[in-house]
């Protein structure tokens, strides 16, 4: 299956064999910014202009949380182990812990980000307009 957010702010499932679209699903009220697979490919996040996240069982096809934000959400990001996400906004990406939904680290920029990506559970990579690409650690913030 393959997984794909709309300007219209659904969710679709495909099926890979042929591009049929098996399901959509409905939660965001603005375009779907960005979406990121669960490395089980269980789960989905996805981030919104409606500054919403959400959490979806892709097995169920169903919305399971939304978390809401001050700011536009621009992307998002499993770690490999499923234990973190990150999520960034304009200039500061936000890492949380999967399970309890906390904050763990807050990383902010001088420019606008651009890509996030874990290179492991414990470094994160953000690349932004500034045309510098920082490493950050995720248990101590430093970069």
């Amino acid at each position: 299956r393959r997984v794909h957010g709309g300007r219209d702010g659904n969710i679709y499932l495909w099926r890979s064999s042929d591009w049929l679209c098996v399901k959509t699903m409905r939660g965001h009220k603005g375009p779907v910014n960005d979406i990121a697979v669960h490395p089980t490919g269980r789960m989905a996040l996805s981030v919104s202009s409606d500054r919403t996240l959400r959490l979806w069982d892709l097995t169920k096809a169903v919305c399971v949380i939304t978390k809401r934000f001050d700011e536009v959400l621009e992307r998002v990001q499993w770690d490999p182990t499923g234990m973190l996400y990150a999520v960034a906004t304009e200039k500061t990406v936000r890492v949380f812990n999967a399970a309890a939904g906390e904050l763990v680290q807050t990383f902010v920029h001088k420019s606008r980000v651009h890509a996030v990506v874990f290179l492991s559970d414990e470094i994160l990579a953000t690349g932004c307009d500034d045309a510098v690409i920082r490493l950050w650690a995720t248990d101590d913030g430093s970069e």
